[in-house]
Protein backbone atom coordinates (compact mmCIF):
# COMPACT_ATOMS: atom_id res chain seq x y z
CA UNK A 1 0.00 0.00 0.00
CA UNK A 2 3.00 2.22 0.65
CA UNK A 3 4.72 1.84 -2.35
CA UNK A 4 1.59 2.75 -4.08
CA UNK A 5 1.03 6.02 -2.18
CA UNK A 6 4.80 6.41 -3.29
CA UNK A 7 4.26 5.73 -7.06
CA UNK A 8 1.33 7.84 -7.51
CA UNK A 9 3.33 10.58 -5.49
CA UNK A 10 6.50 10.57 -8.00
CA UNK A 11 3.77 10.60 -10.60
CA UNK A 12 2.52 13.83 -9.66
CA UNK A 13 5.50 15.19 -8.99
CA UNK A 14 7.30 14.63 -12.69
CA UNK A 15 4.02 15.64 -14.46
CA UNK A 16 3.75 18.93 -12.05
CA UNK A 17 6.98 20.01 -14.00
CA UNK A 18 5.96 19.22 -17.16
CA UNK A 19 2.48 20.66 -16.98
CA UNK A 20 4.21 23.96 -16.20
CA UNK A 21 7.25 22.96 -19.40
CA UNK A 22 4.27 23.34 -22.07
CA UNK A 23 2.29 26.55 -21.63
CA UNK A 24 0.73 29.25 -23.36
CA UNK A 25 3.41 31.90 -23.96
CA UNK A 26 2.08 36.05 -24.23
CA UNK A 27 5.23 38.32 -24.73
CA UNK A 28 4.63 42.11 -25.86
CA UNK A 29 7.49 43.77 -27.80
CA UNK A 30 7.53 47.35 -27.63
CA UNK A 31 7.28 49.33 -31.15
CA UNK A 32 6.90 52.90 -29.38
CA UNK A 33 5.67 52.87 -26.07
CA UNK A 34 6.36 56.68 -25.63
CA UNK A 35 3.22 59.33 -26.21
CA UNK A 36 3.92 62.82 -25.69
CA UNK A 37 0.94 64.30 -23.70
CA UNK A 38 -1.27 66.34 -25.89
CA UNK A 39 -0.43 64.78 -28.94
CA UNK A 40 -2.00 62.36 -31.64
CA UNK A 41 1.03 60.19 -31.00
CA UNK A 42 -0.03 56.43 -30.09
CA UNK A 43 1.77 53.47 -28.57
CA UNK A 44 1.88 50.53 -30.22
CA UNK A 45 2.95 46.42 -29.28
CA UNK A 46 3.87 43.57 -31.25
CA UNK A 47 2.76 40.72 -29.13
CA UNK A 48 3.87 37.32 -29.53
CA UNK A 49 1.46 34.68 -28.51
CA UNK A 50 2.67 31.08 -28.56
CA UNK A 51 0.07 27.67 -28.76
CA UNK A 52 2.08 24.77 -27.30
CA UNK A 53 -0.37 22.49 -27.31
CA UNK A 54 -1.12 19.93 -30.32
CA UNK A 55 -4.55 21.40 -31.38
CA UNK A 56 -5.62 24.50 -32.51
CA UNK A 57 -7.17 26.99 -30.44
CA UNK A 58 -8.50 30.71 -30.20
CA UNK A 59 -7.44 33.09 -28.43
CA UNK A 60 -9.34 36.41 -27.41
CA UNK A 61 -7.23 39.70 -26.70
CA UNK A 62 -9.01 42.12 -24.48
CA UNK A 63 -7.95 45.29 -22.17
CA UNK A 64 -10.31 46.26 -19.62
CA UNK A 65 -9.00 49.67 -18.49
CA UNK A 66 -11.63 51.39 -20.89
CA UNK A 67 -9.75 54.70 -20.66
CA UNK A 68 -7.73 53.70 -23.12
CA UNK A 69 -8.44 53.24 -27.03
CA UNK A 70 -6.86 49.95 -28.27
CA UNK A 71 -7.28 48.75 -31.67
CA UNK A 72 -5.12 46.49 -33.44
CA UNK A 73 -3.73 45.71 -37.32
CA UNK A 74 -5.66 43.77 -38.58
CA UNK A 75 -8.61 45.13 -36.43
CA UNK A 76 -10.66 41.80 -36.55
CA UNK A 77 -7.34 40.59 -34.18
CA UNK A 78 -8.70 42.96 -31.28
CA UNK A 79 -12.58 43.22 -31.77
CA UNK A 80 -13.12 39.92 -34.27
CA UNK A 81 -13.48 37.38 -31.43
CA UNK A 82 -10.16 36.52 -31.18
CA UNK A 83 -7.20 34.48 -33.42
CA UNK A 84 -6.76 31.15 -34.68
CA UNK A 85 -3.39 29.71 -33.91
CA UNK A 86 -2.48 26.42 -35.56
CA UNK A 87 -1.30 23.45 -33.03
CA UNK A 88 2.54 24.63 -32.01
CA UNK A 89 2.41 28.25 -33.78
CA UNK A 90 2.82 31.36 -32.85
CA UNK A 91 0.66 34.31 -34.24
CA UNK A 92 1.80 37.99 -33.78
CA UNK A 93 -0.82 40.25 -33.18
CA UNK A 94 -0.43 44.36 -33.48
CA UNK A 95 -1.88 46.39 -31.08
CA UNK A 96 -2.32 50.41 -30.82
CA UNK A 97 -3.66 52.07 -27.37
CA UNK A 98 -3.94 55.99 -26.84
CA UNK A 99 -5.84 57.62 -24.42
CA UNK A 100 -9.30 58.53 -24.74
CA UNK A 101 -8.79 61.60 -22.25
CA UNK A 102 -5.67 63.50 -21.30
CA UNK A 103 -3.81 61.84 -18.85
CA UNK A 104 -1.39 63.01 -16.30
CA UNK A 105 2.71 62.10 -17.08
CA UNK A 106 3.71 59.49 -15.99
CA UNK A 107 4.21 55.50 -16.91
CA UNK A 108 0.92 53.43 -17.05
CA UNK A 109 0.98 49.50 -17.10
CA UNK A 110 -2.67 48.54 -19.13
CA UNK A 111 -3.00 44.91 -18.35
CA UNK A 112 -3.39 42.59 -21.80
CA UNK A 113 -5.60 39.99 -20.97
CA UNK A 114 -5.83 37.02 -23.66
CA UNK A 115 -8.06 33.89 -23.04
CA UNK A 116 -8.07 30.66 -24.83
CA UNK A 117 -11.27 29.22 -25.96
CA UNK A 118 -10.26 25.47 -25.61
CA UNK A 119 -9.71 25.82 -22.15
CA UNK A 120 -11.22 29.20 -20.76
CA UNK A 121 -7.51 29.87 -19.37
CA UNK A 122 -6.62 33.41 -19.09
CA UNK A 123 -3.13 34.84 -19.41
CA UNK A 124 -2.15 38.42 -18.18
CA UNK A 125 0.36 40.61 -19.11
CA UNK A 126 1.20 44.26 -19.23
CA UNK A 127 1.24 46.81 -22.05
CA UNK A 128 3.86 50.13 -20.55
CA UNK A 129 3.26 53.08 -21.60
CA UNK A 130 5.01 56.25 -20.76
CA UNK A 131 3.30 59.80 -21.22
CA UNK A 132 6.13 62.46 -21.54
CA UNK A 133 5.55 66.66 -21.48
CA UNK A 134 6.16 68.38 -25.07
CA UNK A 135 7.60 70.82 -23.50
CA UNK A 136 9.76 69.92 -19.79
CA UNK A 137 12.89 71.38 -18.94
CA UNK A 138 16.28 70.26 -21.09
CA UNK A 139 17.43 68.24 -18.27
CA UNK A 140 13.95 66.73 -18.22
CA UNK A 141 13.45 65.62 -22.13
CA UNK A 142 13.67 62.50 -23.03
CA UNK A 143 14.96 60.58 -26.27
CA UNK A 144 12.52 60.72 -28.88
CA UNK A 145 13.58 60.19 -32.78
CA UNK A 146 11.74 59.63 -35.79
CA UNK A 147 13.54 57.74 -38.82
CA UNK A 148 12.47 56.79 -42.54
CA UNK A 149 14.74 54.56 -44.88
CA UNK A 150 15.01 54.80 -48.37
CA UNK A 151 16.53 52.52 -50.30
CA UNK A 152 15.93 50.26 -54.33
CA UNK A 153 13.20 47.37 -53.78
CA UNK A 154 15.26 45.61 -56.39
CA UNK A 155 18.64 45.70 -57.13
CA UNK A 156 21.16 44.53 -60.04
CA UNK A 157 24.16 42.71 -57.89
CA UNK A 158 26.44 43.89 -60.86
CA UNK A 159 25.63 47.76 -60.18
CA UNK A 160 26.44 50.06 -57.33
CA UNK A 161 23.40 51.31 -54.88
CA UNK A 162 22.39 52.95 -51.64
CA UNK A 163 20.55 53.49 -48.58
CA UNK A 164 19.40 56.87 -46.93
CA UNK A 165 18.63 57.14 -43.79
CA UNK A 166 16.56 60.26 -42.86
CA UNK A 167 16.54 61.17 -38.81
CA UNK A 168 14.81 63.25 -36.56
CA UNK A 169 15.30 64.79 -32.97
CA UNK A 170 11.75 65.37 -31.98
CA UNK A 171 12.58 67.26 -28.94
CA UNK A 172 14.94 70.21 -28.10
CA UNK A 173 17.53 67.95 -26.25
CA UNK A 174 21.24 67.42 -28.14
CA UNK A 175 21.64 63.72 -28.69
CA UNK A 176 25.24 62.36 -28.59
CA UNK A 177 26.69 59.25 -29.54
CA UNK A 178 23.68 57.69 -30.97
CA UNK A 179 24.44 54.63 -32.64
CA UNK A 180 22.81 52.59 -35.83
CA UNK A 181 23.09 49.19 -36.39
CA UNK A 182 22.05 48.16 -39.90
CA UNK A 183 22.35 44.41 -40.13
CA UNK A 184 20.48 41.90 -42.68
CA UNK A 185 21.62 38.52 -44.64
CA UNK A 186 23.91 40.62 -47.12
CA UNK A 187 24.17 43.74 -45.04
CA UNK A 188 26.53 44.52 -42.14
CA UNK A 189 27.31 47.82 -41.18
CA UNK A 190 27.00 50.72 -38.44
CA UNK A 191 27.41 54.42 -37.36
CA UNK A 192 27.83 56.59 -34.37
CA UNK A 193 26.07 60.12 -34.63
CA UNK A 194 24.88 63.32 -33.02
CA UNK A 195 21.64 64.81 -33.83
CA UNK A 196 21.00 68.58 -32.36
CA UNK A 197 17.56 70.11 -31.07
CA UNK A 198 14.89 69.09 -32.88
CA UNK A 199 17.53 68.30 -35.53
CA UNK A 200 17.67 66.29 -38.80
CA UNK A 201 20.29 64.05 -40.10
CA UNK A 202 21.18 62.20 -43.75
CA UNK A 203 23.08 59.15 -42.79
CA UNK A 204 23.63 57.21 -46.70
CA UNK A 205 25.16 53.90 -46.99
CA UNK A 206 26.84 52.67 -50.26
CA UNK A 207 25.54 49.03 -51.79
CA UNK A 208 28.09 47.14 -53.33
CA UNK A 209 27.40 43.35 -53.97
CA UNK A 210 28.90 40.74 -55.20
CA UNK A 211 28.12 39.90 -58.91
CA UNK A 212 27.59 36.22 -58.30
CA UNK A 213 25.13 36.91 -54.93
CA UNK A 214 21.98 34.23 -56.26
CA UNK A 215 18.59 36.03 -56.49
CA UNK A 216 17.04 36.13 -52.80
CA UNK A 217 14.56 38.61 -50.83
CA UNK A 218 16.44 40.56 -47.99
CA UNK A 219 14.83 42.09 -44.81
CA UNK A 220 17.11 44.88 -43.81
CA UNK A 221 17.00 45.54 -39.80
CA UNK A 222 17.87 49.31 -38.57
CA UNK A 223 18.65 49.43 -34.74
CA UNK A 224 19.34 52.98 -32.85
CA UNK A 225 21.28 52.70 -29.14
CA UNK A 226 21.83 55.03 -26.71
CA UNK A 227 23.64 53.77 -24.20
CA UNK A 228 23.94 50.32 -25.21
CA UNK A 229 19.84 50.77 -24.64
CA UNK A 230 17.56 50.50 -28.19
CA UNK A 231 15.39 53.34 -28.89
CA UNK A 232 14.23 52.77 -31.72
CA UNK A 233 13.84 50.05 -34.28
CA UNK A 234 12.75 49.94 -38.19
CA UNK A 235 12.75 47.71 -40.18
CA UNK A 236 12.86 47.05 -44.67
CA UNK A 237 12.98 44.49 -47.54
CA UNK A 238 14.90 44.26 -50.79
CA UNK A 239 15.26 41.96 -53.61
CA UNK A 240 18.35 41.06 -55.78
CA UNK A 241 17.77 40.94 -59.24
CA UNK A 242 18.70 37.77 -61.38
CA UNK A 243 20.14 38.09 -64.75
CA UNK A 244 21.89 35.98 -67.18
CA UNK A 245 24.65 37.30 -69.59
CA UNK A 246 26.18 34.57 -71.96
CA UNK A 247 29.51 35.94 -73.63
CA UNK A 248 31.13 34.04 -75.85
CA UNK A 249 34.72 33.57 -73.47
CA UNK A 250 36.55 31.56 -76.52
CA UNK A 251 36.64 30.86 -80.10
CA UNK A 252 39.46 29.18 -81.65
CA UNK A 253 40.33 27.16 -85.16
CA UNK A 254 42.60 24.47 -85.05
CA UNK A 255 44.15 23.39 -88.21
CA UNK A 256 45.28 19.87 -89.33
CA UNK A 257 45.73 18.34 -92.51
CA UNK A 258 42.46 18.59 -94.27
CA UNK A 259 40.93 19.07 -91.11
CA UNK A 260 39.48 21.79 -89.06
CA UNK A 261 38.29 21.97 -85.49
CA UNK A 262 36.59 25.23 -84.13
CA UNK A 263 36.61 25.32 -80.29
CA UNK A 264 33.73 27.74 -78.97
CA UNK A 265 33.37 28.36 -75.45
CA UNK A 266 29.86 29.95 -73.75
CA UNK A 267 30.28 31.32 -70.60
CA UNK A 268 26.91 31.95 -68.66
CA UNK A 269 28.41 35.17 -66.19
CA UNK A 270 24.69 35.87 -64.35
CA UNK A 271 23.77 34.62 -61.22
CA UNK A 272 20.73 32.39 -62.82
CA UNK A 273 20.54 29.53 -64.97
CA UNK A 274 19.94 30.14 -68.80
CA UNK A 275 18.99 28.51 -71.91
CA UNK A 276 20.60 29.88 -75.04
CA UNK A 277 20.59 29.13 -78.50
CA UNK A 278 23.95 29.11 -81.20
CA UNK A 279 23.45 29.35 -84.65
CA UNK A 280 26.29 28.66 -87.23
CA UNK A 281 25.74 29.38 -90.93
CA UNK A 282 26.71 25.94 -92.83
CA UNK A 283 25.71 24.89 -96.59
CA UNK A 284 25.05 21.15 -97.69
CA UNK A 285 28.68 20.49 -98.91
CA UNK A 286 30.27 21.51 -95.42
CA UNK A 287 27.82 19.29 -93.43
CA UNK A 288 28.77 16.36 -95.12
CA UNK A 289 31.71 16.43 -93.78
CA UNK A 290 31.32 18.46 -89.95
CA UNK A 291 30.79 16.60 -86.90
CA UNK A 292 29.76 18.63 -83.79
CA UNK A 293 30.30 17.84 -79.95
CA UNK A 294 27.52 18.57 -78.85
CA UNK A 295 24.97 16.90 -81.75
CA UNK A 296 23.35 20.12 -83.60
CA UNK A 297 19.93 20.59 -85.64
CA UNK A 298 19.58 22.24 -88.68
CA UNK A 299 17.25 25.35 -88.96
CA UNK A 300 16.76 26.63 -92.54
CA UNK A 301 14.79 30.72 -92.99
CA UNK A 302 15.73 33.45 -95.74
CA UNK A 303 18.86 33.97 -94.08
CA UNK A 304 19.74 30.86 -94.96
CA UNK A 305 20.79 27.26 -93.28
CA UNK A 306 21.99 27.09 -89.97
CA UNK A 307 23.39 24.32 -87.43
CA UNK A 308 21.62 25.02 -83.89
CA UNK A 309 22.41 24.56 -80.65
CA UNK A 310 20.18 24.65 -78.04
CA UNK A 311 21.83 24.62 -74.21
CA UNK A 312 21.23 25.55 -70.79
CA UNK A 313 23.90 26.93 -68.72
CA UNK A 314 23.93 26.79 -65.00
CA UNK A 315 25.29 30.11 -63.40
CA UNK A 316 28.87 31.07 -63.53
CA UNK A 317 29.42 27.78 -66.01
CA UNK A 318 30.99 26.93 -68.98
CA UNK A 319 30.05 25.00 -72.14
CA UNK A 320 32.02 24.18 -74.75
CA UNK A 321 30.80 23.35 -78.49
CA UNK A 322 33.48 21.34 -80.81
CA UNK A 323 33.13 22.08 -84.75
CA UNK A 324 35.26 19.40 -86.69
CA UNK A 325 35.30 19.95 -90.73
CA UNK A 326 36.84 16.78 -91.58
CA UNK A 327 38.10 16.38 -95.50
CA UNK A 328 40.43 13.39 -95.14
CA UNK A 329 38.00 10.79 -96.38
CA UNK A 330 37.06 12.73 -99.57
CA UNK A 331 41.00 13.46 -100.27
CA UNK A 332 41.54 9.45 -99.93
CA UNK A 333 38.51 9.14 -101.96
CA UNK A 334 39.99 11.04 -104.68
CA UNK A 335 43.31 9.55 -103.95
CA UNK A 336 41.49 5.94 -104.50
CA UNK A 337 39.46 7.35 -107.91
CA UNK A 338 43.36 8.84 -109.26
CA UNK A 339 44.91 5.44 -108.54
CA UNK A 340 42.04 3.88 -110.53
CA UNK A 341 42.30 5.97 -113.33
CA UNK A 342 46.07 5.74 -113.81
CA UNK A 343 45.41 1.77 -113.06
CA UNK A 344 42.99 1.57 -115.90
CA UNK A 345 44.72 3.90 -118.43
CA UNK A 346 47.99 1.74 -117.54
CA UNK A 347 45.80 -1.39 -118.11
CA UNK A 348 43.30 -0.66 -121.40
CA UNK A 349 44.60 -1.61 -124.76
CA UNK A 350 46.48 0.89 -126.94
CA UNK A 351 43.96 -0.01 -129.79
CA UNK A 352 40.60 0.51 -130.01
CA UNK A 353 37.88 -1.09 -132.10
CA UNK A 354 34.51 -0.26 -132.73
CA UNK A 355 32.20 -2.37 -134.76
CA UNK A 356 29.24 -0.43 -136.45
CA UNK A 357 26.77 -2.26 -138.83
CA UNK A 358 24.34 -0.21 -141.51
CA UNK A 359 21.48 -1.71 -142.77
CA UNK A 360 22.03 -1.50 -146.74
CA UNK A 361 18.66 -3.12 -148.15
CA UNK A 362 15.35 -4.17 -146.77
CA UNK A 363 13.20 -6.45 -148.21
CA UNK A 364 9.48 -7.56 -147.31
CA UNK A 365 10.51 -5.82 -144.33
CA UNK A 366 13.73 -7.88 -143.36
CA UNK A 367 17.18 -6.81 -143.55
CA UNK A 368 18.52 -8.47 -146.39
CA UNK A 369 21.75 -6.40 -146.81
CA UNK A 370 23.92 -4.90 -144.25
CA UNK A 371 27.47 -3.39 -144.44
CA UNK A 372 30.25 -3.79 -141.21
CA UNK A 373 32.34 -1.20 -140.67
CA UNK A 374 35.56 -1.81 -138.05
CA UNK A 375 36.93 1.79 -136.61
CA UNK A 376 40.65 0.90 -135.68
CA UNK A 377 42.92 3.46 -133.57
CA UNK A 378 46.16 3.77 -131.79
CA UNK A 379 45.02 5.85 -128.88
CA UNK A 380 48.70 6.06 -127.92
CA UNK A 381 51.94 8.38 -128.95
CA UNK A 382 53.57 4.82 -129.72
CA UNK A 383 53.27 2.91 -133.03
CA UNK A 384 51.71 0.01 -132.87
CA UNK A 385 53.11 -3.30 -135.02
CA UNK A 386 52.04 -6.23 -136.83
CA UNK A 387 48.07 -5.80 -136.11
CA UNK A 388 46.43 -8.68 -137.40
CA UNK A 389 42.27 -8.05 -136.92
CA UNK A 390 39.86 -11.47 -137.04
CA UNK A 391 36.11 -11.12 -137.58
CA UNK A 392 33.09 -13.37 -137.42
CA UNK A 393 30.48 -13.70 -139.74
CA UNK A 394 27.60 -15.46 -138.48
CA UNK A 395 25.91 -18.81 -140.46
CA UNK A 396 23.01 -17.01 -141.68
CA UNK A 397 24.53 -14.35 -143.62
CA UNK A 398 27.75 -14.33 -146.56
CA UNK A 399 30.25 -11.85 -147.40
CA UNK A 400 29.98 -9.83 -150.08
CA UNK A 401 33.73 -10.61 -152.34
CA UNK A 402 33.19 -6.98 -153.94
CA UNK A 403 34.97 -4.46 -151.60
CA UNK A 404 34.97 -1.13 -151.65
CA UNK A 405 37.75 1.36 -153.39
CA UNK A 406 40.29 2.51 -150.48
CA UNK A 407 39.19 0.13 -147.83
CA UNK A 408 41.65 -2.69 -146.41
CA UNK A 409 40.79 -5.81 -148.03
CA UNK A 410 41.37 -8.72 -146.43
CA UNK A 411 43.68 -11.01 -146.05
CA UNK A 412 41.78 -14.35 -145.96
CA UNK A 413 38.58 -15.21 -145.87
CA UNK A 414 37.69 -18.89 -144.74
CA UNK A 415 35.14 -20.93 -143.20
CA UNK A 416 34.91 -20.77 -139.20
CA UNK A 417 34.70 -24.28 -137.24
CA UNK A 418 32.14 -23.25 -134.89
CA UNK A 419 29.89 -21.99 -138.22
CA UNK A 420 29.91 -19.19 -140.26
CA UNK A 421 32.77 -17.13 -142.25
CA UNK A 422 35.99 -15.86 -140.93
CA UNK A 423 37.39 -12.75 -142.15
CA UNK A 424 41.31 -12.16 -141.34
CA UNK A 425 43.12 -8.91 -142.25
CA UNK A 426 46.68 -7.91 -141.26
CA UNK A 427 47.68 -4.02 -141.08
CA UNK A 428 51.62 -3.71 -140.61
CA UNK A 429 51.78 -0.44 -138.44
CA UNK A 430 49.84 1.70 -136.95
CA UNK A 431 50.75 5.03 -136.46
CA UNK A 432 50.37 6.94 -133.11
CA UNK A 433 47.13 8.53 -132.75
CA UNK A 434 46.19 7.13 -136.21
CA UNK A 435 42.83 5.56 -137.26
CA UNK A 436 41.41 2.93 -139.92
CA UNK A 437 38.47 1.90 -141.02
CA UNK A 438 37.67 -1.55 -142.69
CA UNK A 439 34.46 -2.17 -143.96
CA UNK A 440 32.51 -4.93 -145.78
CA UNK A 441 29.58 -5.68 -147.21
CA UNK A 442 27.26 -9.02 -145.80
CA UNK A 443 23.99 -10.68 -147.31
CA UNK A 444 21.26 -12.47 -145.46
CA UNK A 445 20.47 -16.04 -146.37
CA UNK A 446 16.90 -15.30 -144.03
CA UNK A 447 14.75 -12.73 -144.29
CA UNK A 448 15.61 -11.29 -140.30
CA UNK A 449 12.99 -9.50 -138.75
CA UNK A 450 13.45 -7.42 -135.75
CA UNK A 451 17.08 -7.25 -134.59
CA UNK A 452 20.59 -8.48 -135.70
CA UNK A 453 23.70 -8.90 -133.27
CA UNK A 454 26.81 -9.58 -134.87
CA UNK A 455 30.03 -10.77 -133.23
CA UNK A 456 32.80 -9.30 -131.66
CA UNK A 457 35.56 -8.28 -133.93
CA UNK A 458 39.55 -9.46 -132.61
CA UNK A 459 42.82 -8.07 -133.03
CA UNK A 460 46.52 -8.89 -132.02
CA UNK A 461 49.36 -6.88 -132.44
CA UNK A 462 52.70 -6.28 -131.43
CA UNK A 463 53.69 -2.83 -128.53
CA UNK A 464 56.92 -1.04 -129.23
CA UNK A 465 58.57 -3.18 -126.35
CA UNK A 466 57.95 -6.96 -128.17
CA UNK A 467 54.91 -7.12 -126.32
CA UNK A 468 52.14 -8.75 -127.72
CA UNK A 469 48.21 -7.84 -126.71
CA UNK A 470 44.98 -8.67 -128.22
CA UNK A 471 41.46 -6.60 -128.18
CA UNK A 472 37.83 -7.10 -128.86
CA UNK A 473 35.53 -4.43 -130.71
CA UNK A 474 31.91 -3.99 -129.40
CA UNK A 475 29.33 -6.20 -131.03
CA UNK A 476 27.18 -5.38 -134.01
CA UNK A 477 24.13 -4.71 -133.23
CA UNK A 478 21.22 -2.95 -135.34
CA UNK A 479 17.04 -3.20 -135.95
CA UNK A 480 15.16 -3.04 -138.60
Amino acid sequence: MKKGILLFVLILCLAIPLAFAIDVVVKPIPRNYTIIQDSNQYASYDVLIHNPFSYEDTFELNVRDYTWNVWSSPFADYVGGGVDIPPESNYTAHLFLKPLSRKPLGRYNVPLYVKSKMSGATYTTNLIVDIISGIPPLREYAIGIVASVSMPRSIDPRESAEMTVFVENLYPRNITGLKLVVSSQLIKTETTFDLEPLGKKVLKFPLQFSPNTPPLTDTVKFIFYKDNQSIKQLETHYSIEGYSNVIKKGDELEKGFLRYTRHIQLYNDGNIPTRYKLSIKSNPLQRLFIRTTPSHYIVKNQNGTFMVWDLSLEPKATTDIVVTQNYTPLFWLGVAVLIILLFYLFMRSPLVITKEAKVLEVKDGAISELKVLLHLKNRTKKSLMDIRIADRVPHIATVDKEFDIGTIKPDKIVKDSRGGTLIKWTIPCLEPYEERIISYRIKSRLQVLGGFVLPSAMAKFKTPGGAELKTKSNLGKLFS
